[in-house]
């Protein structure tokens, strides 16, 4: 298993920089093999093998922000629309997202749930833990959604989410939209359109989030924060 072993705070969360968080995104995906000039999407489901994530779907939520639920210790969880029993490093991604054939979103659930176990998997002190595992779940998982990401410009600071989840995003974000290659594609879509970064208009910053959102395979709520994060908008 590869995780984060670097400084945290006394909640247990991770201690770090943004240029932090994307020099270790840029490592582990080297490790991993990614190679921009070959693909710029990564692939997605091969690396959460590469972090040890166990994958399995089934219906959590009928909430259609409804995101992945994730073990940390096995456990069973007593979901709204079902009851699974989870190893360590377990994932259960929404079947919703896979009804509806989102394959972006199923990618960015995947590397939510890669993001906090590499991030979260560490010994909580307050954390209640299971005896019977079978029939008790314990305080070591994260049921995910989206809901508060899709109006990120309602709040300039985006820090509506709970620390984990934000780091979770942002990691996921750097894993799955690489800082360099996607600064030189976002810069070439602009160049080739005409638009100028420093006054992009709602119309433009549309259009790059279309072709950003295409060339990665990522969702376009998750492009736009991207940009946020790398100040373009």
């Amino acid at each position: 298993m590869i995780r984060y072993d670097g400084q945290r705070s006394i909640g247990g969360n991770p201690i770090l920089r943004q240029y932090e968080l994307e020099d270790i995104a840029s490592l582990l995906l080297h490790k991993f093999g990614y190679r921009p000039k070959k693909s710029l999407a990564v692939d997605a489901e091969a690396f959460a093998h590469f972090l040890s994530l166990k994958t399995t779907v089934g219906y959590i939520d009928e909430s259609p922000f409804s995101l992945c639920a994730l073990a940390l210790e096995p456990q069973t969880l007593r979901l709204p629309l079902g009851t699974y029993t989870l190893d360590a490093g377990e994932v259960v991604i929404e079947q919703g997202i896979i009804d509806r054939c989102d394959g972006r979103l199923y990618r960015y659930a995947l590397m939510h749930a890669a993001a906090h176990l590499y991030l979260h998997d560490t010994q909580d002190s307050g954390a209640q833990y299971s005896f019977d595992l079978k029939e008790t779940q314990s305080s070591r998982h994260f049921i995910c959604d989206i809901g508060d990401l899709l109006d990120i410009f309602e709040d300039e600071r985006m820090d509506g989410r709970l620390e984990r989840e934000g780091q979770a995003d942002n990691f996921a974000q750097c894993l799955l939209m690489p800082k360099n290659p996607f600064k030189l594609a976002a810069n070439a879509y602009m160049k080739e359109a005409g638009i100028n970064r420093a006054q992009l208009v709602d119309g433009e910053r549309e259009f790059c989030c279309r072709r950003l959102s295409e060339t990665f395979e990522v969702p376009e709520f998750a492009v736009l924060l991207r940009l946020k994060k790398l100040l373009y908008i």
